[in-house]
């Protein structure tokens, strides 16, 4: 819309307009395909949730609050507390995992016809 528009009497500055026009437009449909590729935004959801997570158990436990209530120090709640924290991480790493499996079948629906059968 913006091509079309004349700002100027100048044509040089017009054309100049013009030309950053094309550039902006064309550096976002470059930067709209890479995340569509990616699928940067997800990712960040994920982890941010994660982060969250994490983060709240911090605090529930700094505070013994939540889950961490019914025990009488923070050494007793301290085997809960890991484990709470590993299960988030092993949620998140086997996210990861699914992820890059699905990224690979993107790539290469079938990997196992590309494997030479094994030689005795």
């Amino acid at each position: 819309m913006l091509m079309g528009v004349s700002f100027s009497k100048d044509e040089r500055i017009n054309n100049w307009i013009r030309a950053a026009t094309a550039a902006v437009s064309a550096g976002v449909t470059v930067a709209v395909a890479v995340e569509e590729l990616n699928q940067f935004g997800d990712k960040w959801y994920r982890y941010r949730r994660s982060v969250e997570l994490l983060k709240s158990h911090g605090w529930q436990f700094f505070e013994r609050t939540g889950i961490y209530r019914k025990y009488e120090s923070h050494a007793t709640a301290f085997a809960d507390f890991t484990e709470q924290i590993e299960t988030i991480i092993q949620r998140d790493v086997e996210v990861y995992i699914e992820d890059g499996i699905q990224a690979l079948k993107r790539i290469d629906p079938n990997p196992m016809d590309n494997v030479p059968p094994p030689t005795n």
